[in-house]
């Protein structure tokens, strides 16, 4: 998708120029100094363009999912760390799984919500004290940067002064629990035993 959306950009990019250049140059006599200078922007316009698109992007990459394990070290030691599936596809966790998922997170819980249309929504759900707002922020923050980035997945929370509520599922499935929820969920409370376990 990044592939096709950086082609599309680029060519959009290019042939806007290019009309611009003409149009403007058919139009309005130029002198030639502006001219090499407006087409020298240009084309260091377009190289900034396509270096930044180029190294922000996981176009050099095969994917950031095609890994089998990754690490999170960057202020919490190292946590092997399990990717998605290579082709990203969350996989929905059965009634078992979530039993022994939950067997394991003693303070997770599953909550039930019925949506007007009549859907039954499945999530994760666990919430955290801490002293000061400040920490409860700085546990977002950690959240952020060493969980939710790692795992490309987000949870759906509320930070109400020192308490911070999470509930996790997958909109892509209905939202519904799967896999990649019960990750970022054993992440979290990785990231809560190394804060100190907040109040």
């Amino acid at each position: 998708m990044k592939n096709v959306l950086f082609t599309i950009l680029l060519a959009l990019f290019v042939v806007t120029a290019t009309i611009t250049l003409l149009g403007v140059t058919k139009v309005i006599a130029i002198e030639e100094f502006y001219l090499k200078g407006l087409f020298g922007a240009f084309l260091i316009e377009l190289g900034a363009a396509i270096f930044g698109m180029l190294t922000k992007s996981d176009l050099l990459e095969d994917g950031i999912h095609s890994c089998e394990q990754r690490t999170i070290s960057q202020s919490v030691k190292s946590i092997p760390v399990p990717c998605p599936n290579a082709d990203n596809t969350p996989k929905k966790l059965t009634l078992e799984e979530e039993r022994t998922l939950l067997a394991g997170l003693p303070n997770w819980d599953v909550v039930e919500t019925k949506l007007e249309n009549g859907d039954t929504i499945r999530e994760l759900h666990r919430h955290y004290e801490f002293k000061t707002f400040e920490a409860a922020f700085d546990f977002m923050n950690k959240a952020v940067e060493q969980a939710v980035v790692i795992c490309d997945h987000h949870p759906r929370w509320e930070n109400t002064y020192s308490r911070v509520e999470v509930w996790l599922s997958t909109y892509d499935l209905d939202r519904q629990i799967t896999n990649r929820d019960a990750e970022l969920a054993g992440l979290f409370e990785q990231i809560w035993r190394d804060a100190g376990k907040g109040v």
